[in-house]
């Protein structure tokens, strides 16, 4: 089995923390696998696996994840964790 996973490490504000993403191959599927990877900024918005199949073809398979806006205003929402960690680099877009 091989598995790929993603979360949010920029910040840490309860014991349980909503979002991230995972990808993972089984059985015949597990020996095929080139690489891993996951979301270069540690938001857990995507995880993927590359696999190498027959003459050399590769296939990549990505999970991601789009925070959704609601109405419901608390902290620990993706898309706050999201906002919040834009912001401090200086991206005031939405998220999304």
């Amino acid at each position: 089995m091989r598995i790929s996973s993603s979360n949010n490490k920029n910040e840490n504000i309860e014991t349980f923390q909503y979002g991230g993403t995972a990808v993972m191959a089984f059985n015949k599927a597990a020996h095929r696998v080139k690489s891993t990877g996951a979301d270069p900024k540690g938001l857990g918005r995507c995880s993927w696996i590359l696999f190498e199949g027959k003459q050399k073809r590769m296939t990549r398979i990505i999970s991601a994840y789009i925070p959704c806006k609601t109405a419901c205003d608390r902290r620990q929402t993706v898309y706050n964790q999201h906002k919040r960690c834009f912001h401090k680099l200086g991206n005031t877009e939405c998220p999304r």
